[in-house]
């Protein structure tokens, strides 16, 4: 892994936010970040990633590829993945949504799309009344 020397003044960082301002602080980002380790990358489906793609806002994943939710955010279109390992390629896909405002913006209208398609209650609604 090679040493990159980068300017992070433009990261900012929070404490826990309370839940009544959340869809505030997701609105006030310009991408979403979400890691998980290889080992619990593969079975651990990060919720947030779902909240993620409701919120219109591109994605940038380290998560194996396998994983339930990379490969929704891939199917869906609306961000960026790396694997836990690649450290260069989570920097370069940092970089591309960052220099980027198209790219961002389209991506987090697919994620939006998609969330609504998929997560439409009456869709789910009628699939519970096939099962039951």
């Amino acid at each position: 892994m090679k040493t990159l020397a980068m300017n992070l003044a433009i990261l900012i960082f929070y404490f826990f936010q309370p839940n009544d301002v959340y869809a505030q602080v997701l609105g006030a980002a310009d991408v979403l970040v979400s890691i998980l380790n290889g080992e619990a990358g593969i079975y651990s489906v990060p919720s947030k990633v779902l909240t993620y793609l409701c919120s219109g806002k591109p994605n940038l994943l380290s998560l194996p590829v396998e994983n339930a939710a990379a490969r929704m955010v891939l199917l869906a279109d609306a961000g960026l993945i790396s694997s836990p390992d690649n450290v260069d390629l989570f920097i370069q896909n940092a970089q591309e949504l960052y220099t980027s405002s198209s790219l961002r913006e389209q991506m987090g209208l697919n994620g939006r799309t998609f969330a609504e398609n998929q997560f439409n209650i009456n869709t789910i609604i009628n699939q519970f009344k096939v099962i039951f």
